[in-house]
């Protein structure tokens, strides 16, 4: 017979302490994460050294420079990640590792497979020096018998969300859209740079299994590969995949759009002279109430999009409040020092940037040590 605790347990009266010790435990774990920076080279340089596709302005009137400009200096999060963004995060990068999977096995994928080399394998991607702009897509991805790859952005959302999106209830996100035209115009430009000719198998068109070199993944011989050369990518597509069934997809097709990618690399060289500059931009500030650093251009407020859910609303809006124009007296210094301090770490404004301009070599006077 079930004890009175089971019976509470077994209602959900109580709460099992099983369950009070994860809960304390993925609060330490992204408590963890954020003092120590853990998640800072996802490509194999510190993430605060570049502007990113993710993020690119392209031709969205509502880039936010500040924001860009604060990953920059490297300054922290406002607060740790929720628990459930961690996870449904490592979800879709499963998800994601599984579709680039099922390409590298038919011998369609050109770019790296991490589902092979692992996690921590750099995705194939693009720089570009002058704008220090840097871009990994997901999949880069030669159909048979085609020279001209296609890129690939894989997103994965909950059923309801991608359902939605298939039945024409919901849009595609904007952002994803600009990150997946960011990625086709920056390998457009410069994929030949490191690949520009493939094997392929002369009978299915199917890529070798060392891409340019290897021997044909159906026939097992080297035989029956030839060479050919890549065209420029002209195309991509952006998926999303339904947590709950993979298989239940959502896909969008685009063509290239340089004047898209031409108009974010001018607003990148106004944004990178102001970190050169150690300048913090204000578009257009407001006064009033709640004065917002753009806050006379049309759309911008504390509580609207973007800045709803910024991971560093509380700096920019100190900064917006002190009045702060530039970056090395920004309230993000003192608020990173406090949040690396528990765990041994310090935190340098100006080795931030020194980083920054070690990475691309720039002509920029380096900072006195």
């Amino acid at each position: 017979m079930a004890t009175l605790r089971e019976l509470l347990l077994r209602t959900g009266a109580l709460k099992p302490e099983t369950e009070k010790v994860l809960d304390e435990a993925f609060l330490y774990s992204e408590l963890r994460r954020w003092q120590t920076n853990e998640d800072d080279d996802p490509h194999g340089h510190a993430w605060a050294t570049s502007f990113h596709a993710s993020s690119f302005p392209g031709d969205d009137p509502m880039a936010c420079p500040r924001k860009s400009l604060y990953t920059m200096m490297g300054f922290a999060r406002d607060e740790p990640l929720p628990g459930r963004v961690r996870i449904f995060a490592e979800m879709g990068k499963a998800i994601e590792i599984s579709i680039t999977r099922a390409y590298a096995d038919t011998g369609m994928l050109i770019s790296t497979d991490q589902s092979t080399h692992g996690r921590q394998a750099i995705q194939t991607g693009f720089e570009e020096p002058e704008y220090w702009l840097t871009g990994n897509a997901d999949a880069l991805v030669v159909y048979p018998f085609q020279k001209s790859p296609v890129v690939g952005e894989i997103k994965a959302k909950r059923l309801n969300k991608v359902t939605d999106i298939k039945q024409g209830l919901a849009q595609p996100v904007p952002e994803h859209e600009r990150q997946l035209q960011t990625y086709l115009a920056g390998t457009h430009l410069h994929l030949h740079e490191h690949l520009n000719k493939i094997r392929i198998c002369a009978a299915t068109g199917f890529v070798a299994d060392g891409i340019t070199t290897g021997i044909c993944r159906l026939h097992g011989s080297w035989e029956c590969l030839k060479e050919i050369e890549l065209e420029p990518v002209q195309s991509g597509f952006l998926t999303y995949a339904a947590f709950d069934d993979p298989n239940i997809r959502a896909t969008f097709e685009y063509e290239l759009d340089l004047d898209f990618y031409y108009t974010g690399l001018a607003k990148l060289a106004q944004w990178k002279k102001w970190f050169e500059d150690d300048h913090l931009p204000s578009l257009g500030p407001s006064e009033g109430r709640y004065p917002h650093p753009h806050g006379k251009l049309p759309g911008w407020g504390w509580s609207k999009e973007p800045c709803k859910y910024c991971p560093v609303q509380k700096i920019c809006r100190a900064d917006n409040a002190d009045s702060i124009q530039t970056l090395t007296q920004s309230h993000g210094v003192r608020h990173t020092k406090e949040v690396r301090a528990p765990v041994g770490l310090d935190y340098d404004p100006q080795a931030s940037r020194q980083a920054v301009f070690s990475r691309w070599d720039s002509d920029t006077e380096e900072i006195a040590a």
